[in-house]
């Protein structure tokens, strides 16, 4: 497994995680827009926490954050991820249409339109070792990984642990115990 997240990189984990905890429990009373800052915020956050197999960023020098259906993100996750990176991996943004283009993406976020199709983004993504994320109801019932969730006007996140070992990520037990829920 890929590490983003090594032994020497402890101190630096220390920020990022007290980014994901102000994300956490600074997000009351969400307007749609601060709603999407936020989960674009969390998504970034994220790729610091997640080992892909050696195999997947082996030769990648980007971490593409892929969005597939209804954008509900505006420009508010390119702003997020402009410039930043993960490891030594520069971040990108995409938004996809066709099932092919899963490869590409380490990061899946399945929009609400497109949940009808849920079992198929969700098939391609574990195959290809991809972070599935999703806002709507039972997503991580539904064999997503990560599922975001509003609660008292927070934005939190429930985790299916067994889903990500599917799919051949380790979560590190640091995102794990932010999980308001975790799926063993």
């Amino acid at each position: 497994m890929i590490a983003l997240f090594g032994q020497g990189q402890s101190r630096a984990v220390a920020p990022v995680l007290a980014v994901l905890l102000m994300l956490v429990f600074a997000s009351s009373a969400l307007g749609s827009d601060l709603e999407y800052r936020v989960k674009a915020a969390f998504l970034y956050n994220f790729t610091k926490f997640v080992d892909w197999p050696d195999e997947v960023l082996q030769s990648a020098d980007t971490v593409t954050i892929c969005v597939v259906g209804e954008d509900p993100f505006g420009s508010s996750l390119d702003t997020t991820i402009r410039g930043k990176t993960t490891g030594s991996r520069t971040l990108s943004a995409r938004r996809i249409r066709q099932p092919e283009e899963v490869g590409d993406c380490r990061v899946l976020y399945v929009g609400y339109s497109d949940s009808a199709k849920l079992q198929n983004w969700v098939s391609l993504a574990r195959a290809e070792s991809v972070l599935t994320v999703g806002d709507y109801p039972r997503f991580v019932e539904a064999g997503g990984i990560i599922e975001f969730v509003i609660v008292d006007g927070k934005v939190r996140f429930d985790i299916n642990n067994e889903a990500a070992r599917r799919s051949r990520l380790r979560m590190s037990s640091k995102l794990l115990r932010l999980a308001r829920t975790v799926v063993q």
